[in-house]
């Protein structure tokens, strides 16, 4: 049995990828798991928001969207996806510290979480 925090749901921003994260939002709300947050990744200007549209309709903090850079694409291509200094790097920074914090904070409050069975 392991101590489960909660489940940060991650999305695209396209429409078939917002349905499949809000059915599992909806499964884990059923189950009473806690839902600190939604990120959206792969974000372009094409695409929409998602990820934001998700957590309003939720009621959860939206982290961040992650965008899509094609250095990163290639370096995740080639084993090499660190892009430092991008803005990718930068969107997953700001958004991992946001889930940092929350999760010190719940820790610090010593809530009783679910637990989740490994076998």
């Amino acid at each position: 049995m392991l101590p489960l925090s909660g489940v940060v749901i991650v999305t695209l921003p396209q429409a078939v990828s917002l349905e499949d994260a809000s059915r599992g939002l909806n499964m884990l709300k059923t189950l009473e798991v806690p839902i600190p947050g939604v990120i959206e990744n792969m974000r372009g200007e094409f695409f929409g928001s998602a990820g934001e549209d998700l957590a309003c309709m939720a009621n959860v903090p939206f982290f961040g969207a992650v965008p899509t850079e094609q250095a990163v694409r290639v370096g995740g291509d080639t084993g090499q996806p660190g892009v430092p200094n991008s803005e990718a790097a930068r969107a997953f920074q700001a958004i991992a510290g946001q889930v940092a914090a929350l999760i010190s904070v719940e820790a610090l409050a010593e809530k009783s979480a679910p637990t989740i069975s490994v076998d």
